[in-house]
C-alpha cells in the first residue's frame, strides 16, 4: 500500500510514520545501492551478492524507490 486517506489533519503524522522507511532500512538500502552501483560501474556486473542475498537490477530499482520515498518524508518533516 502506498497511500492512506485521512479524515482529520491530526492523523497525518501517524500515517506518515507508518509509511516512512525505518532508519535501519534506509541504511541497509543505501549500502546496497552503493555496492550495486560500484559493481556495475567498475566491473560491469548486472547482479551482486550483498549480505548473502542476490541483488539484481529489479532489487536495485526497488531500493532506489524506497530511498526516494524516504527523502520525500524527510523533506516533509521541515
Amino acid at each position: 500500500m502506498k497511500a492512506k486517506f485521512a479524515i482529520h489533519p491530526t492523523q497525518v503524522d501517524v500515517i506518515n510514520a507508518s509509511f516512512s522507511p525505518s532508519q535501519a532500512e534506509i541504511e541497509y538500502y543505501s549500502r546496497m545501492v552503493a555496492d550495486f552501483e560500484k559493481a556495475q560501474n567498475q566491473e560491469g556486473k548486472a547482479a551482486i551478492v550483498f549480505e548473502n542475498k542476490m541483488v539484481d537490477i529489479a532489487a536495485y530499482r526497488r531500493a532506489k524507490a524506497l530511498l526516494s520515498r524516504a527523502a520525500l518524508f524527510d523533506q516533509n518533516q521541515l
